[in-house]
């Protein structure tokens, strides 16, 4: 999956390699088909400053472009300086996924401007 997030002209290209099997994460359980959806997630939840939580991929300043592995968390930043109050561009966050074979869930998604 490839990642895509831009704000005021800024960019960050970060290429996520995650594996599908998920199994090593969240233990299979019979009653609750597959994942163990009947738990609480293992994931931390993303409360105040994350500059200092330990994701697996994380931006690093000097790049725009980044290749993840195993990037199941993953906390990406963009300073833009000085807003621009006269222009609402919003922040845009594309995944694409390059394969025809390929597929991507997508949960716990957190956009903060």
């Amino acid at each position: 999956v490839e990642l895509v997030v831009s704000r005021y002209g800024e960019e960050i290209d970060a290429i996520m390699n995650v594996p599908a099997d998920l199994n090593y994460l969240y233990p299979s359980t019979f009653d609750c088909e597959g994942s163990n959806r009947c738990e609480t997630s293992a994931v931390p939840a993303n409360i105040g400053n994350t500059s200092d939580m330990s994701y697996s991929c994380q931006y690093d300043t000097g790049k725009k472009h980044v290749v993840c592995q195993d990037s199941h968390q993953f906390s990406f930043t963009i300073d833009t300086g000085a807003l621009d109050t006269n222009e609402n561009i919003g922040v845009w966050v594309m995944f694409k996924i390059s394969s025809p074979d390929g597929y991507a869930s997508l949960d716990n998604l957190e956009v903060i401007e």
